[in-house]
Order: structure tokens, then C-alpha cells, then sequence
């Protein structure tokens, strides 16, 4: 899967989605990012996410996009989803904000990459959900009841279990959602092709969550790699301790 092509900026503002698929007008209603400033995001660019599978991997990707609107949660484990929000509360209550990794001091490159999105401070961001939207948050306990009921979720968060990635993804793609799907993405290269295919005449934004690939040690492995370090590769072996 990849982002859609057809917008030549990364990603998609709440902007183009009114624009093209809600109510035109609501267009109306919209104030430009550069209005603002560098760094505060527009009402009108804010999307209203839901997390299906809220442990683990979830967890993290559903407090990372604390600056959006976190609108419904699905976990098939209300006992898991209680605790999850339980965790935010005390991370909002937490001197600095527990939870945040400090990974040193990033290379040029990343600094770069970071310079080209606005700033994000996860603990304040956690904060307003928790003073802010956690109340009004919907549970379900199926994805498709949270589909068919909650009209106001713009993209999707899946972060079940593997055998469950593809099906909530189809499904969510097939009713205009942009989807956010971990890894691995599904069970079988079927379930990619399709999927691959589903955000092709879908047309909107997906994307694997393969963060680990995006750090800064990944970076430099690739530059040595690129630069010749180790002469020329004419074989890989992998070792893996998956499935876990």
C-alpha cells in the first residue's frame, strides 16, 4: 500500500477531504494553516480518527495523533480498552509526560524530515484527550457497527491482531476511510494484492505502519549500504523471531 498519488503534497488535509467528499458547503468554513502559523493546526485540517485494536502497537499509534480528533475506539477487550485509557490518564498527569523515548541527538537527515512537517509535543496533545475529547470517546466492541454508526470518522487506525488487518482495512477503504494499517499488513499475498488494489480505486491514503524503517539506524545502514562499504551484495540471510 501507498499514499495516494494524485495529491502532490504528503498526505491529505481535512482541506481536500471536505472539498471532495463532504458537503460543499463546508468549504466555506475552512482557515488556512498559514493563517495561523507554523506549527497550529487549523480546525478545518483537524480529522476525526478511530483506533480499532487499542493495546500494544495501537496504543501508540492512537497517542501519536493526539493532535487529531480521537472520536471511537474499537477493541474486542473492554477490559484492554480500560486499561489503555487509564494509561493516558496518567500519562497526562505525568511530569513531562511518561512514555516519551529520548533517542539522542538526530542526524541531519532527520532533522531535515522533521523540518518538513509541523512540530508535535505528545504530551500536551495527550492532555487535551484527556481533558478534552476523552469524554465524548465511543467504544465498540465490532468494527463494523462502528462503521455503519459513526459518520464522522475520517481514517482508520487498524492495529488488531494479523489475521484481522485486511478485512477491516477493505472494508474501511470500500467507505471512503483513509487507513493507517500495522505490520505485518495481512495473512497472505492475496490479502496484499488486494488491498494494494482496494487503495488503488478507493483513492484514498493509506499506509503501512513500518516505523521502524524510518529511524535514524535504518538511515545510516542504508547509506553504507548505498556508499559501497561493504562491496557489492550478492546474497541476504534473515533471521526473524515472528510470530512472536
Amino acid at each position: 500500500m501507498s499514499d495516494q498519488k494524485d495529491d502532490q503534497t504528503p498526505g491529505i488535509s481535512r482541506r481536500k477531504f471536505v472539498a471532495t467528499v463532504a458537503a460543499t458547503g463546508a468549504a466555506f468554513t475552512i482557515v488556512p494553516r498559514h493563517v495561523l502559523g507554523r506549527g497550529l493546526q487549523a480546525p478545518s485540517d483537524t480529522l476525526n480518527i478511530a483506533t480499532v485494536g487499542i493495546n500494544g502497537q495501537g496504543f501508540v499509534n492512537t497517542r501519536n495523533l493526539m493532535g487529531e480528533n480521537i472520536v471511537a475506539i474499537c477493541d474486542v477487550d473492554y477490559a484492554l480498552l480500560d486499561s489503555s485509557l487509564a494509561r493516558f490518564k496518567a500519562a497526562a498527569g505525568a511530569p513531562g509526560g511518561a512514555g516519551q523515548q529520548r533517542r539522542g541527538t538526530p542526524s541531519k537527515a532527520q532533522m531535515e524530515a522533521n523540518a518538513r512537517r509541523p512540530p508535535t509535543n505528545v504530551s500536551e496533545n495527550t492532555r487535551k484527550f484527556v481533558d478534552q475529547q476523552m469524554s465524548k470517546l465511543q467504544r465498540y466492541k465490532d468494527y463494523r457497527e462502528m462503521l455503519e454508526k459513526q459518520k464522522d470518522i475520517d481514517a482508520v487506525i487498524v492495529a488488531t491482531p494479523d489475521h484481522m488487518h485486511a478485512p477491516i482495512a477493505s472494508v474501511a477503504m470500500d467507505l471512503g476511510k483513509h487507513v493507517y494499517v500495522q505490520k505485518p499488513l495481512c495473512w497472505s499475498v492475496q490479502e496484499a494484492r488486494h488491498l494494494a488494489q482496494k487503495a488503488k480505486t478507493s483513492k484514498v491514503v493509506t499506509q503501512m505502519g513500518n516505523q521502524g524503517h524510518s529511524t535514524d539506524g535504518a538511515r545510516t545502514g542504508q547509506e553504507y549500504l548505498a556508499a559501497g562499504a561493504i562491496g557489492d551484495i550478492k546474497e541476504i540471510h534473515v533471521w526473524t523471531n515472528r510470530p512472536l
